[in-house]
């Protein structure tokens, strides 16, 4: 298969999601493209487009008080997180594939990538935020983040995304996240038939 195979559009028409083939191998056989992450042409940013999922997104959630960054997820999760971060006014930082010499070291997997090492830097014991990713799937990314978050007694608040998936009518990632305790919040889900 060739090319985008099927697209989903949120109720209010600014966000466009498209579904096509990985021609890499990894553990998922599908990439969702969005034109929140300007995975092709067709599915550009348009900032217009990007500030208006930034804010619905940021209404979403549920902050006890004001958290001291949001978290997002290099490289995808970019865009989407520093529109949240606009609409909320809090400081960003990412989790990047790439291993620094800096202090404060926490990292965690991301299961389907190819490069599944995510790295995030400068966050210390006490500290709050909250976790933007731009899809989430099985979840276990998120969980994979709460948990070595936890272990450096990082507290997170929150959790969001632009896009659920679901496969034939089920919220794995969903499902997993709230045996940690967390209600994912997410702009809209799309169902992946297997």
């Amino acid at each position: 298969m060739a090319g985008i195979s099927k697209t989903w559009t949120a109720d209010d028409s600014y966000v466009r999601v498209g579904f096509c083939q990985r021609r890499t191998k990894g553990h998922r056989g599908y990439k969702l493209v969005t034109n929140i992450i300007g995975s092709s042409p067709d599915y550009a940013i348009a900032p217009k487009e990007l500030r208006r999922t930034g804010e619905k997104l940021a209404t979403m959630f549920n902050l006890p008080k004001r958290p001291d960054y949001i978290v997002g997820f290099a490289a995808a999760g970019i865009p989407i997180t520093v529109s949240v971060a606009l609409a909320l006014d809090i400081p960003t930082l990412f989790a990047y594939k790439t291993r620094l010499d800096l202090p404060y070291e926490i990292s965690w997997k991301e299961p389907h990538s190819q490069a599944p090492d995510l790295f995030l830097y400068g966050l210390q014991d006490g500290m709050s935020v909250v976790l933007i990713d731009d899809e989430v799937d099985s979840g276990r990314t998120l969980v994979n983040a709460i948990k070595s978050l936890s272990a450096a007694n990082i507290t997170v608040y929150d959790i969001g995304c632009v896009v659920e998936v679901l496969h034939d009518g089920l919220l794995h990632g969903r499902r997993l996240l709230q045996e940690e305790g967390f209600t994912l919040k997410s702009i809209m889900v799309v169902d992946i038939e297997n």
